[in-house]
């Protein structure tokens, strides 16, 4: 989970492969992670217009 939220700290948004590929972190643990982040409300989901079929995943604002 750590790893996920340095990852999304520094880029302005990511996918979920994205995240994957900068993580070196199979595909569920980074499902997971984004689900324990996102319970926490430290990241948010975002529309992706240029590919409605993936979510990006950004920092939240606080």
């Amino acid at each position: 989970m750590q790893k996920v939220r340095e990852i999304l700290k520094t880029t302005d948004a990511m996918d979920l492969s994205g995240i994957v590929q900068e993580s070196g972190l199979g595909v569920r643990a980074v499902r997971y992670a984004l689900k324990r982040l996102k319970d926490q409300d430290l990241i948010v989901e975002r529309f992706n217009w240029k590919d409605a079929r993936k979510t990006l995943y950004q920092k939240a604002k606080v």
